[in-house]
């Protein structure tokens, strides 16, 4: 007869692997300034919590910048008890990822046992890959989530719950979708599920979402956030594939270590799928999210790849368990032993390895966006406009009025941020400023605008403070300045390689 379980074993593996997860995940968020695009939501935050709505600047007009409502209202609520939203965030996203260590351990050892939970939630835990620049932002929320709705799948609380989960998620992510539409669409092609669970959770997710949407629509016309938007029309690489997630999340393993993940991984889709039909959404979720971003023209961003990260973790372990089983009995448990020991090591090494030479040095993009934001504040006065690519740290550091020439936070910009065309943005809104990567043969700069400040940047260019010399009416009237001849009239097509923007887009954080 095999022993009963002590009741403490399992909330003490929680806790040990909460605390793991929660203390590696602060370590590495404490490395480096967060990134320009965390401060975007934490200036959203900021102007709700000052009663002003969903805008970006002072005077404003609302905007849906932001893909992320969830955690941004809940930066608000506590930027509204007196924590600014950047001190508090990567509290928060610690919290997220040791819950996600907890809930994947939860999730495996309902499939499998403390077998297969245990390891499955050690790899989330140790993963360094999963924290690294996922601090501020609202990946570790949204992971949290996702294994929380598949905890409460498996413990077949079917009614309401899942739908109210699935209403939140969607609030906390746009991608989320893919999810919902794996869970509702799995349920809508079974019968019992269709009759039983189907209407009482979509029920339960429209009252979660519907206000959000019911608001949007009346605030901002649309329930497409204008930044997903924006990259989609300016900056959509589609870079993000296989390759590169073998460089994030497996760098320096030898060359087959990724397809004997795939196999093993694909044995334990087999697997799971036959023994824990409440999971198959997850199972189905997987390849779907992985195909989907890439089809959508996703740029190559680490965060976006986490989400359904965690079940691949518990895929591989529950194939390293099958594998087990074809052993004799005398042997199998410490041959499984021995195999989920060096996934759960292996794996954490080479998240290491890949981290490691950024672990050893000070990484000066987003602390560059930091001083790069100090020096606007430092030129600029507070009513301002400033035009930038890089909007995030200088609207929340220097309070000026921000003209986001990507358009991700100023949707009016889109067009003429499409056509490549900035000489037309800056000959339309006549912007006090301009923070760009170089910008030098600009017409519209050299003509109006000269130079404040120059920063040599990682790629040997310079990023530059324009400041406007000219005066507003002169510009209009298209009166020269001294050793300029009148500026050209552009057309809203002109070809990209003319245009300093596209430099600025890409630029990485």
């Amino acid at each position: 007869m095999h022993r009963a379980r002590p009741r403490w074993l399992v909330p003490a593996i929680a806790a040990a692997l909460f605390c793991t997860a929660f203390a590696l995940s602060h370590w590495v968020d404490t490395l480096w300034e967060q990134s320009d695009d965390a401060y975007i939501t934490y200036q959203y935050a900021r102007r709700v919590a000052a009663g002003e709505g969903f805008t970006f600047s002072p005077g404003a007009e609302p905007s849906y910048g932001t893909t992320t409502p969830l955690w941004t209202l809940i930066l608000a609520t506590v930027a509204r008890a007196g924590v600014p939203p950047h001190v508090a965030a990567p509290w928060f996203t610690s919290f997220g990822h040791g819950a996600t260590a907890v809930l994947v351990f939860l999730v495996g050892a309902a499939i499998g046992g403390l077998g297969l939970g245990l390891p499955a939630g050690a790899m989330a835990a140790l993963s360094f890959s999963v924290f690294f620049r996922a601090g501020g932002m609202e990946t570790a929320l949204v992971t949290a989530l996702s294994a929380a709705l598949a905890y409460v799948l498996l413990r077949e609380h079917t009614r309401w719950w899942p739908g109210a989960l699935l209403g939140i998620l969607l609030l906390g992510r746009p991608d989320m979708g893919l999810l919902a539409l794996a869970v509702f669409g799995g349920w809508a092609f079974t019968r019992r599920a269709r009759r039983d669970m189907l209407m009482p959770n979509l029920l339960a997710a429209a009252v979660i979402y519907l206000p959000w949407a019911v608001y949007a629509l009346w605030t901002f016309h649309d329930l497409i956030p204008f930044s997903l938007r924006a990259k989609l029309a300016v900056d959509a690489s589609g870079d993000m594939n296989l390759h590169t997630f073998q460089r994030w999340f497996l760098a320096g393993a030898p060359t087959g270590a990724f397809w004997a993940a795939v196999g093993v991984c694909t044995v334990g889709v087999v697997v799971v799928w036959v023994r824990a039909p409440a999971f198959r959404p997850f199972v189905a979720w997987l390849p779907l999210y992985y195909w989907a971003l890439p089809a959508a023209g996703a740029s190559d961003f680490m965060w976006y790849y986490i989400p359904p990260l965690w079940v691949a973790f518990v895929l591989a372990v529950a194939g390293l368990q099958t594998v087990a089983r074809a052993f004799p009995c005398r042997v199998r448990s410490p041959i499984y032993a021995l195999l989920a020991l060096a996934a759960v090591g292996g794996y954490a090494l080479v998240s290491y390895n890949g981290l490691e030479p950024l672990l050893m040095r000070d990484n000066p993009y987003p602390r560059f966006h930091r001083m790069l934001a100090g020096k606007v504040a430092e030129v600029a006065e507070p009513g301002d406009m400033v035009a930038a690519a890089e909007v995030g740290c200088i609207a929340y550091f220097s309070g000026c009025r921000i003209l986001d020439i990507r358009g991700v936070t100023c949707p009016e910009v889109i067009v003429r941020a499409r056509a490549r065309n900035l000489g037309a943005i800056l000959r339309h809104w006549k912007p006090d400023f301009v923070v760009i990567l170089g910008g030098d043969g600009e017409p519209t700069l050299e003509y109006a605008y000269t130079d404040r400040f120059r920063a040599r940047y990682w790629d040997g260019r310079d990023y530059v403070i324009w400041e406007r010399t000219l005066d507003a009416e002169d510009a209009a009237g298209g009166v020269p300045a001294a050793g300029h001849s009148s500026e050209p009239e552009e057309p809203l097509d002109r070809e990209p390689e003319e245009a300093c923007i596209a430099d600025s887009v890409k630029a990485p954080l």
